[in-house]
């Protein structure tokens, strides 16, 4: 935790409580998807946005290859007209 240092009567300048609502109104108010959504903006206007390994839903390329190569594993290890494992 971060400390909260005190003022001149020696209370704290501030409460986590606080700080906790702030953050929970910045992300009500969703600041914080405008936060990612224009940096990522920036990062495309650029030119240092790669999106040739990334797809919409969250998967990269590498995980997708990953599932691709044990579906043909397990394909080749059924047998599909008795639908049971050789």
């Amino acid at each position: 935790m971060l400390p909260i240092a005190p003022d001149q009567k020696g209370h704290p300048e501030s409460h986590y409580t606080r700080l906790f609502r702030i953050f929970q109104k910045w992300n009500t108010d969703v600041a914080f998807l405008y936060a990612f959504e224009n940096s990522v903006l920036k990062l495309f206007e650029n030119g240092h946005l790669d999106t040739s390994v990334m797809h919409g839903d969250g998967t990269t390329t590498t995980v997708t290859n990953i599932i691709m190569s044990l579906d043909t594993v397990y394909d080749s290890k059924v047998n599909r007209t008795e639908g049971q494992r050789s």
